[in-house]
């Protein structure tokens, strides 16, 4: 059995919102959270964080390439973006730029094999966060890519994730994302002509 990863999860519950400049304590506002527990971490791009526990996410295989790092929280600087970082607690100088690829390719909905389900106590019905990681060249925003072939995918009950291979084909570790966005746009104005044609005949 395989499942079809196109029931993410609407609400990103275990993400921060911070505001802060870097060298200094970020400030996180989580509004669901009562007074839990707290512990500090010095990170190379944020400056100090204070993380709840119950926000703390584990990956027990770690990020292709960076097995070593298990322990990561999701930072947002601003509401107004769909960027995240997927910030490592381990290592202070590790934060990968992470998106919901819903983003820029709404129709991905890949396909993960029974053992990742298992690992990741996932069902037909469980919520779950998907992550592509984005690859940013350096002075080059628009040649940004994110790899869909290997998702990171979120359990945020049990708050475990890993960075699962697809089984389905055509997918990569480099898509352009403003390729996506531009593929998206085309799809959307080619349903509304499609319908207007509809609309007239009738």
């Amino acid at each position: 059995m395989v499942m079809i990863l196109d029931k993410t999860s609407s609400e990103p519950s275990l993400d921060l919102l911070c505001s802060g400049t870097p060298g200094t304590a970020l400030k996180i506002v989580e509004a669901d959270v009562t007074e839990p527990a707290t512990q500090t971490y010095r990170t190379s791009r944020f400056g100090t964080i204070e993380v709840p526990e119950d926000l703390v996410i584990t990956l027990p295989e770690g990020i292709i390439g960076f097995d070593q790092c298990r322990r990561y929280v999701i930072l947002r600087n601003d509401d107004r973006s769909d960027f995240r970082w997927l910030q490592s607690l381990d290592a202070p100088a590790i934060a990968f730029p992470i998106l919901n690829p819903s983003t820029f390719r709404p129709d991905y909905a890949p396909t993960i094999g029974d053992i990742d389900a298992l690992l990741l106590g996932m069902s037909d019905t469980s919520p779950m966060l998907v992550f592509a990681v984005i690859t940013i060249p350096p002075n080059n925003a628009r040649g940004m890519t994110a790899n869909l072939l290997a998702p990171l995918v979120i359990n945020p009950v049990t708050r475990e994730g890993k960075q699962v291979i697809v089984l389905d084909e055509g997918f990569t570790t480099r898509h352009s994302v403003l390729e996506e966005i531009e593929r998206m746009r085309t799809l959307a104005t080619s349903q509304r002509s499609k319908r207007g044609r509809s609309e007239r005949a009738a």
